[in-house]
């Protein structure tokens, strides 16, 4: 499988900046789909200089149907990595429209681009587990025949999403899988996202920036902590496994941690790896609330992948929490 040429959409996000050091460890051929001029900071605080050099920069927008024709008409691709989107689900809500118009309408172009100019090219879509909605917690773990619910407009531009590819696989019999991501953190992970948020404030009161005051959301909900580099290897297996199996396209598969804590759990590790543990007020901001739209409790099954593809998540808890503190370390004192 070694030496493939693969294009990243959405590569100078979380997922895609860590996929590309991944994927060019691994003597893969890495062309990123770039939206701007320039590479934003986020991109250039994961993939370090020494492998962005190795990566084929390709300029355009998955929302512009012309440029996905000229990019499938003019290269050619083992597969497709397919990251691109608006992913902050709080924000879908004040911003719906835009929201499907990246991440349902800019898939619709880019599979279309791919039935017309490639057929042959595999296709990995990074779908959420939030097509999922809230599940009750008698009905949990979550597997992927779990009823489809979403609850706010991410979701649903996701599910919409994953049926449009499921429908162009089943019935063109393109090589499309579907990863249904859960809650990932790493280094890099913005802060606008629970713990890396917290990782971020803890940062700031560890170096006098702040009071020993941290605003938190519902710390009692329970989730799973999965490291953004175990996260990638799934995603990664994914396509070497529709490349190889073509039987498989249209199949959905869950990519979580298999263990919930309470996010106070994480929390509360993080501030004991500053020695802050006991020192620092949790104090409730509203703005950090969901207002029901998560549930209270999520336990995700992934045998359906692990038994595909034989992953494993293997980076423990302590290191994942300790790096995306030193993340926050560097880029403070930077």
């Amino acid at each position: 499988m070694a030496n493939k040429k693969y294009l990243i959409t959405g590569i100078t996000g979380f997922v895609g900046s860590h996929l590309t050091n991944l994927l060019i460890e691994k003597g893969e051929n890495v062309y990123g789909l770039f939206r701007g001029e320039s590479s934003p900071e986020l991109f250039c605080d994961i993939v370090p200089a020494i492998n962005r050099e190795k990566i084929t920069v390709l300029r355009g927008d998955i929302r512009n149907k012309q440029d996905m024709d000229t990019i499938f008409r003019t290269e050619k691709f083992d597969g497709v990595f397919h990251f691109a989107a608006q992913s902050n689900s709080p924000l879908s809500v004040k911003e719906p429209v835009s929201t499907f118009e990246i991440n349902t309408g800019g898939t619709l172009n880019l599979v279309d681009a791919i039935r017309r100019f490639q057929p042959e090219c595999a296709l990995v879509y990074a779908s959420s587990g939030e097509v999922y909605g809230r599940v009750t917690e008698a009905q949990q773990p979550i597997t992927e025949t779990t009823n489809l619910a979403p609850n706010t407009p991410y979701g649903v531009s996701k599910l919409a999403s994953e049926i449009i590819l499921k429908e162009r696989a089943n019935s063109l019999g393109l090589k499309i899988i579907i990863g249904r991501g859960f809650a990932t953190v790493g280094p890099g992970r913005p802060k606008e996202f629970s713990i890396s948020s917290d990782a971020y404030q803890i940062t700031r009161i560890a170096k006098g920036l702040q009071e020993r005051v941290i605003d938190i959301g519902n710390i009692k909900s329970k989730r799973g902590l999965l490291d953004i580099r175990d996260c990638v290897k799934a995603y990664s297996l994914l396509m070497e496994t529709i490349i190889r199996d073509p039987s498989l396209k249209g199949e959905s598969y869950n990519i979580a941690s298999e263990f919930s804590n309470e996010i106070e759990t994480y929390l509360d590790m993080m501030l004991e790896i500053k020695g802050l543990k006991g020192r620092v007020e949790k104090r409730i901001d509203d703005s950090k609330l969901r207002n029901g739209t998560t549930p209270s409790v999520q336990l995700c099954d992934i045998s359906k992948l692990k038994s595909l593809t034989e992953w494993q998540p293997t980076i423990p808890q302590i290191q994942t929490l300790t790096e995306l503190l030193d993340y926050w370390d560097k880029k403070l004192t930077n």
